[in-house]
């Protein structure tokens, strides 16, 4: 376990002790680790969308009311196991964010609870599961590719873009611990002949920025 009074004073502690997480925290939690995470928050819209793809939403959230008060103003928010979810998808597609001082403060409330959301799922077994979990797969546009690139990302997850005429149509991210499934150069050529299941949603992320 890893007390909050050992970590430092960055934007982990600062939501681990209100139990919340506005859109600027989010921010500043992905600058602290990844120069590059800021396509993921550049404008609002996407953000939205890209936690809405993982099942999170944002909750508004009051200040308890004072006696005799009739009206409060609410800020938009989410909880603090959300922004933990949120920081491990983040991790999962390859980038240099770091999840775990701010999972191991949330993960020994959470084992005491009898049940739990899916964002607190993600804590429970973030170090199980840690760069050994299954592909990640995004497709932002629903069109037949033409042709692929592999590469892989500073933190040793391996990548795979499919493109057509216009730009990237899909991007697959493999864990460097997963021997399990499928090799990226595999998957790409079955993907570009046409034999792929694409989700009916499509993700707001623009992987040309990637």
């Amino acid at each position: 376990m890893w007390p909050s009074s050992q970590i430092p004073r960055t934007e982990h502690l600062e939501i681990f002790k209100s139990g919340w997480a506005a859109k600027h925290s989010l921010e500043d939690l992905l600058y602290e680790t990844s120069s590059k995470s800021e396509l993921f928050i550049r404008d609002t819209d996407r953000l939205t969308e890209f936690l809405e793809s993982y099942g999170i939403s944002y909750e508004s959230r009051f200040e308890r009311p004072q006696e005799g008060q009739d009206s409060v103003v609410g800020v938009r928010y989410v909880r603090a196991a959300d922004a933990a979810s949120f920081m491990i998808q983040i991790e999962r597609l390859g980038f240099a964010v770091d999840p775990a001082p701010l999972v191991k403060c949330l993960r020994p409330a959470i084992l005491k609870q009898a049940y739990v959301t899916s964002s607190e799922l993600s804590v429970l077994w973030f170090e199980e599961q840690r760069h050994k979990s299954s592909p990640a797969s995004i497709w932002v546009r629903d069109t037949a590719p033409k042709s692929s690139r592999s590469f892989s990302t500073v933190t040793g997850y391996r990548a795979c873009a499919l493109s057509d005429d216009d730009g990237v149509v899909a991007l697959r991210v493999q864990s460097p611990n997963d021997q399990e499934s499928l090799d990226a150069d595999i998957w790409a050529k079955i993907e570009l002949r046409g034999r792929h299941e694409r989700p009916a949603e499509k993700s707001p992320l623009i992987v040309e920025d990637w």
